[in-house]
């Protein structure tokens, strides 16, 4: 049996002359030249052995015959319309990502819990993290994260940022429980200035406290910046180190309660070094207002401090 040459661009054809009587306009409907339309239409008479259209001085008027290619045009569409529905409903969901940047406690006390509120939910985001706390500013400037939980104290003050205060974080001194500091009552800052500090990095407030002069406590780091003497950037890193060294951290005292045990971490007495509070908000860039996973994350995030908050009640 011979092979069709009728396709559905020539069924389109007869279609565009019927809708519009003359060549030049169903040529211009269809984006084809007029001489190939017309050759199109003769090649397809040639083919059926019909006659298509009568020639008329009003145009050209269809016979019987080019009546079904409307029909079968109409269909077509109609087919390809729904499997073009039922090839998108098989595709996945595009994955949503947030980006979000936080410090080891931040992470620990906020958003690993609220990670775990977002798993139960069939809001189709993730969130990726990231543990630093030294380029919040330019990561959130050049928006490479989305939102960060930023201490207030290092990030400069910027039209370009939404700032909410969140929360609170009350740190203590920490370190090994046989540690020379360990067996002092309250010992003083001039007594700290003799260790090394583990931690992410060091903020501005504690410089203060220290009166600028903290030192065997810090060190400069590779970018000219102060930083703490030996830099961890996990809550994990800093507890091991803490326990197989002289080292002493800033850490809450409910990230490490489990470790407040003979031979393992102890908090110093702080009758004479109490740490200030250190203020954590939520910051993002003005372009990202309007991104709804960011508000969403919130949320999760505000469940989190008010259980927390009636835990502690």
């Amino acid at each position: 049996m011979p092979k069709s040459g009728l396709t559905f661009r020539k069924i389109e054809m007869v279609e565009a002359v019927v809708k519009h009587r003359t060549v030049s306009a169903a040529a211009l409907a269809i984006g084809i030249s007029q001489p190939a339309l017309t050759q199109g239409i003769k090649a397809i008479e040639a083919e059926l052995g019909v006659v298509l259209f009568n020639r008329t001085p009003g145009g050209l008027v269809p016979t019987a015959f080019a009546e079904p290619f409307t029909r079968y045009a109409a269909e077509l569409r109609a087919e390809m319309a729904e499997t073009s529905r039922e090839l998108r409903k098989s595709e996945p969901a595009a994955k949503r990502v947030l980006r979000l940047q936080c410090g080891p406690r931040s992470y620990c006390l906020w958003v690993k819990p609220a990670l775990s509120h977002l798993a139960e939910t069939e809001d189709p985001f993730e969130v990726t993290t990231l543990h630093a706390t030294h380029s919040y500013f330019d990561n959130l400037m050049a928006q490479k994260v989305d939102m960060g939980l930023v201490p207030i104290d290092v990030l400069p003050k910027s039209n370009d940022f939404i700032l909410h205060p969140f929360s609170v974080i009350y740190n203590r001194f920490v370190c090994r429980a046989d540690h020379p500091l360990a067996s002092i009552q309250d010992p003083t800052l001039d007594m700290l200035r003799n260790y090394p500090l583990e931690s992410d990095s060091v903020f501005p407030r504690f410089f203060a406290m220290f009166g600028g002069d903290v030192g065997a406590l810090s060190k400069i780091m590779d970018d000219g910046s102060v930083g703490p003497a030996i830099h961890e950037t996990t809550l994990e890193g800093i507890i091991e180190t803490l326990q197989n060294s002289n080292a002493i951290g800033i850490l809450p005292p409910t990230l490490v309660e489990s470790h407040f045990r003979p031979s393992e971490l102890v908090m110093l007495g702080d009758l004479y070094c109490r740490l200030p509070a250190l203020p954590i908000a939520l910051a993002y860039h003005k372009n990202s207002a309007n991104k709804p996973d960011i508000h969403r994350f919130i949320k999760h995030l505000e469940r989190v401090e008010i259980e927390q908050s009636n835990f502690l009640i």
